[in-house]
């Protein structure tokens, strides 16, 4: 018998619905994007996207029962975000997935946002065996985890400043691009490749912290940040901005294979799941799937559509959660990213 699922998710700038059938089968998501509100600032406001979620949550559920063909009674459990997160925005969908749950009476999931990432594998069918490393880059968040099971999560290696997706944004605005500026970078990026001899493409920048021993697992973008504003500064028309876009974001993506290699050495696991917004980068993919087979580790990446953020993860997490029959703890939405869920089993 099919299992219903509702999944909400509002944790930033997103307000998403989805409702699937047994973890996998989308039967509506509908979304609203908040970027053209957020773009007049080059960053997210908080109060405007609370304001915003709050706006548009209750047009969405209702366009998602309705494509679906379904009535709230039909589901079987409903997942929701609520850590971490825009404190503001995280309580417009948990208290929309509390009413659903109140009027229906059927389970509330809360889900973790930084687990629905890595369990967004699962849409496409290719969730790995336990145990596997999920890599999480995207605008809040550079680490590494080991995954033991579903609610198993131990961290391995964090960014000690910026997280990768903020590093990009912060990037695109020093080089005059429009938010959100990961996107606006790789298209420069792969227009300086088409331009350039790869042979002698030289990169002005330094590499993030170079010396890492290979027992160590750490991100740090700050440093190169500062140094492309200095190269800016001082040799501002030395190089194109097409150029400068390929040089930070070879920088990002070299730091980000270099860390999943040191992970794969230090655990030996070689099941990897590469996940978040960062992770929609066409040319990271490239480059991971390139090392995969030399570094010999199996990748894992959702498809594009599931790395930013959505609710479809939130529900296909849910589910996971609801066939184990492994049902977290927690009334309350927190920013905080500590995987410290209490469970109990029904």
């Amino acid at each position: 018998m099919s299992v219903l699922g509702l999944g909400i998710e509002t944790s930033c700038d997103e307000t998403a619905i989805a409702i699937v059938r047994d973890g996998r089968e989308i039967l509506s998501q509908p979304l609203f994007s908040q970027i053209d509100l957020h773009n007049l600032y080059g960053g997210v406001i908080p109060e405007l996207a609370s304001r915003s979620h709050y706006d548009k949550i209750p047009f969405l559920l209702k366009h998602a029962f309705s494509e679906a063909g379904i009535s709230p009674q039909n589901l079987d459990y409903i997942a929701v975000t609520v850590k971490p997160g825009l404190t503001g925005s995280l309580l417009v969908g948990y208290q929309t997935a509390l009413a659903v749950h109140d009027i229906t009476g059927k389970p509330l999931i809360p889900v973790h946002h930084l687990e629905a990432h890595i369990l967004a594998v699962y849409l496409s069918g290719d969730l790995p065996d336990f145990p596997f490393l999920g890599v999480l880059i995207s605008g809040g968040n550079s680490a590494i985890y080991r995954v033991d099971d579903i609610g198993s999560i131990s961290l391995i290696g964090n960014t000690m400043d910026d997280a990768a997706g903020e590093a990009l944004d912060k990037a695109a605005s020093l080089l005059n691009l429009p938010y959100p500026g990961g996107p606006q970078i790789e298209k420069l990026a792969r227009s300086f490749l088409s331009q350039k001899d790869n042979t002698s493409t030289e990169n002005p920048l330094p590499i993030p912290l170079r010396d890492l021993p290979r027992s160590e697992v750490r991100f740090s973008f700050s440093g190169l940040k500062t140094a492309l504003l200095y190269l800016l500064e001082k040799q501002k028309d030395a190089y194109s901005r097409e150029h400068l876009a390929w040089a930070f974001q070879e920088r990002v993506i070299e730091s980000i294979d270099r860390n999943i290699k040191h992970a794969v050495d230090i655990s030996s696991i070689r099941r990897v799941v590469v996940s978040g917004g960062v992770s929609a980068n066409g040319m990271l993919r490239e480059k991971l799937e390139q090392n995969a087979a030399k570094v010999g580790y199996t990748l894992f990446i959702p498809p594009k559509q599931f790395s930013t953020d959505n609710a479809a993860m939130v529900a296909a997490a849910g589910y996971l959660y609801f066939a184990a029959k492994k049902f977290p703890v927690q009334n309350y939405v927190s920013s905080d990213n500590a995987f410290n869920f209490s469970l109990y089993r029904n």
